[in-house]
């Protein structure tokens, strides 16, 4: 198994443990090990993982970092919103024009604007991404391509 396979294999397991936590029973175990198995199996059947990797992996992780504090501070700001006697929002629903040139660019930063409390991604198309947003506050933020930016420093 050449770097690659197992770099991917490893991310499944990462992730199948970080969705469902670490149990000691052995059903439980059973499951951990075969199931990232198996859909390893099967993306790489459908040749579902990518041939190439694009991301910048140092700037990727400093990426992931800065994205987890923005999930926070949104997350405080909706938490805000929601606990207002009088919730006065101002919804909107804009395109962004991305600056991403590539298929991965715009999945990343979409992917990012949907995790980001206040603000879905309803579809792209090309470069452009059709953003819903809670309030104005939320829209603003994206408008000012921090993000898109911060994106497009991982893309090599």
């Amino acid at each position: 198994m050449d770097t690659k396979k197992f770099i991917s294999l490893l991310l499944f397991f990462i992730i199948w443990v970080g969705l469902t936590g670490i149990k000691s029973d052995l059903v439980y175990l059973f499951f951990a090990i075969l199931t990232p198995i198996l859909v390893y199996y099967f993306a790489h059947r459908l040749s579902l993982l990518p041939k190439k990797t694009n991301i910048h992996f140092v700037k990727s992780i400093k990426y992931f970092f800065w994205l987890i504090v923005e999930i926070i501070k949104s997350s405080i700001s909706v938490s805000k919103i929601a606990w207002r006697r009088n919730i006065n929002i101002y919804p909107l629903l804009e395109p962004i024009i991305s600056g991403q040139n590539t298929e991965l660019g715009v999945v990343i930063y979409a992917n990012s604007i949907t995790l980001t409390p206040g603000t879905v991604t309803l579809s792209t198309e090309d470069n452009k991404l059709l953003v819903h947003a809670l309030d104005i506050k939320f829209m603003r933020d994206l408008q000012d391509g921090t993000m898109d930016r911060k994106v497009g420093e991982i893309i090599i």
